[in-house]
């Protein structure tokens, strides 16, 4: 959840542009998430499934509020971009010892 200073108004602006563009994804940028709630951050990185679970529940609450009838019967997703420090992983990087 994104609620601090200026990203409240770049996160709300990018949520009413998925809406209005019909799409079921928001990339939140990790470095915005580091500067406004550090705890969470660490958290993602070391309880991704949990939190990425929380972050779609936020957003889907957040879209029912700005939109009702969009928001209704529909799934939203988040994505990540960013840096990830030593998380990173490219398609070309990932093997099998990563799983």
């Amino acid at each position: 959840n994104l609620d601090d200073g200026k990203e409240q108004s770049t996160y709300i602006t990018k949520i009413t542009n998925m809406i209005q563009q019909q799409e079921r994804r928001l990339i939140v940028n990790i470095n915005d998430l580091r500067k406004s709630k550090p705890s969470r951050a660490i958290s993602l990185s070391k309880n991704a499934a949990k939190e990425i679970i929380s972050f779609q529940r936020a957003l889907k609450e957040l879209v029912e509020q700005l939109d009702s009838e969009f928001g209704r019967d529909r799934e939203f997703f988040i994505g990540f971009e960013g840096s990830f420090g030593s998380k990173h992983v490219t398609p070309r990087s990932l093997s099998a010892r990563n799983h």
